[in-house]
Order: structure tokens, then sequence, then C-alpha cells
């Protein structure tokens, strides 16, 4: 398998192919214990872009959940620890981020489209569209407490929205040069870091999102 994203959460390990594979282990069961492995698309376009492992997702198995961020324009919801599937909600575009909300109850999906989907990770329903990007989106992140959502775009943007508001950004954060290419909040939710695909990973924070440091250094960043 070649591999393109990975993601390690609830004692598992999983790696997405560009064939659209996803292979999970248990990272305590024994050295050579097998792993659980599915191809969830035959496309030709099928790289699993991105995963999220899940405790519980609803309608997912006991165990959890894996959600998988297809290029085919889908999202896949599969079982733990069996990759069973679960559910695929279709959305015509690329996706380039799925992530699951604190709660379990909806998916934040961000890809070839420069509005952000909220789903209802049981039916697929849309909940709510986030739009003021202006570019394609390749990250996504929920704040600790499950009410705020950060994108990050190829407009050199991230975005801070409310989701119980969607109807506008609470804060644009902008880059030093290029695309959003992945975010990630501190674990208390005080800090929100930006990083672009090279050369700068921005942390930002404070009140009213005014304050920033910007970490500058020479060389790519995977993420």
């Amino acid at each position: 398998v070649q591999v393109g994203t990975d993601a390690v959460a609830c004692g598992v390990a999983a790696v997405g192919g560009f064939n659209g594979e996803v292979i999970v282990a248990p990272l305590r069961a024994a050295p050579l214990a097998r792993p659980a492995a599915a191809r969830v698309t035959l496309s030709d376009n099928g790289i699993t872009n991105a995963l999220d492992i899940v405790p519980t997702a609803r309608g997912g198995g006991a165990a959890g959940a894996v959600v998988a961020a297809s290029n085919d324009g889908a999202v896949r919801v599969l079982a733990l620890p069996t990759l069973a599937p679960v559910a695929t909600f279709a959305l015509g575009w690329a996706v380039n981020c799925a992530v699951v909300s604190p709660d379990g109850t909806t998916i934040a999906a961000v890809g070839d489209d420069p509005a952000a989907a909220l789903l209802d990770a049981r039916s697929g329903a849309r909940a709510a569209t986030l739009a003021g990007h202006v570019d394609y989106s390749f990250a996504a992140a929920w704040h600790p407490a499950g009410t705020l959502l950060a994108t990050g775009n190829q407009d050199a943007t991230a975005r801070v929205w409310d989701v119980r508001a969607p109807g506008r950004s609470l804060a644009t954060l902008r880059s030093a040069l290029g695309a959003v290419r992945s975010l990630r909040w501190s674990p208390d939710g005080r800090h929100l870091a930006a990083a672009e695909p090279a050369d700068f990973v921005t942390v930002h924070g404070g009140d009213g999102w005014a304050r920033a440091q910007r970490i500058d250094f020479f060389g790519e960043v995977a993420g």
C-alpha cells in the first residue's frame, strides 16, 4: 500500500492508501496480530485523503469507527475493529478532510468546494454549510468543546466558525505565504496551530484572535 495518510487514537493505528485502502491495527495486540484491511472504493480517483478515529460514532460499531475522507467525493464510516461499512455519504466533490465532532453527532467535511459541509453523522443529511473561503479547503479541526470548528484553505486563510451560528465565520486568520494544509487545537482549546506546505507554522490565540506566534523555518511541512 502506498500510504497517503494516517491516524492514531483509541488504541488503534490506521493508514489510508492511494487506491482506496484503509488498514487498522490495535496498538496493544501481539506484534504479529493481523490488521483489518478494506478497499473502500474501486474508483481510479479513490485516494484516501484523511482518516479520523472516534471512540463512538452514531451508527458505528461498539468499539468506535474510522471515518475516511475520499478523493472520489465521499465520506465513509467504517466500524471498528472489522472495518465493516456503516455508511457512505456522497458529496460530489473530492473530500480532503472529514472530522467528527467531540460528541459524535456531526461530521465536518472540506475539500474541492469553497464551502465546508456539516453532516449529520447518522444520516449524512447536510445540517449546515459554512461559506466564506474562496478556494478549496484541505484541513478541518474541532475545538475540544465541540462548538467551534476551524477550516484551512488554499486561499491562505484559516477560518474559525461557531457551528451554532454558521452564517459567517468568527475569525479569518491569515497564513504567511501559502495554503493552510493542517490544523490542530491545543488540548485546552486556547490555541490553534496552522501549518503551511513549507516554511511556516502559525499559532493563533488570545482575546479576539488578535495574537499569533509564527514559527519560521526552512523546509516542507507534511502535517
